[in-house]
């Protein structure tokens, strides 16, 4: 191989490289991208709620995992259905029903 011939060889290879970290650099697509899971425990002196969702979305349906236990002797609630209060900064509140159990415990 000439040193010319060397040369262009390093020069396209340079360019397909820049092209190709270029290509990487654009804004990330999110288009089947898997939301991160959330979730929330809260201790009252008679329960435990453990809760699992992913991030609420405006317009969207979510659905959410909720597990109660009561704490005097850890046992899972079995019977009740439990509902959600979003408070806006409005002050405005929505109120999102539960479902009954579906195991015990699990809403």
């Amino acid at each position: 191989m000439t040193s010319r011939t060397g040369k262009k060889a390093a020069a396209v290879a340079a360019v397909a490289g820049c092209l190709l970290w270029a290509a990487g650099c654009g804004e990330p697509t999110h288009e089947g991208a898997e939301l991160p899971t959330l979730s929330v425990s809260h201790w009252t002196d008679a329960t435990e709620l453990f809760m699992e969702h992913p991030p609420l979305v405006a317009g969207s349906t979510v659905r959410m995992a909720v597990h109660l236990t009561t704490l005097n002797d850890f046992s899972p609630l079995d019977e009740g259905r439990p509902s959600i209060e979003l408070r806006g900064p409005d002050g405005r509140v929505t109120t999102l029903p539960g479902s009954d159990p579906l195991r015990p415990g699990a809403f």
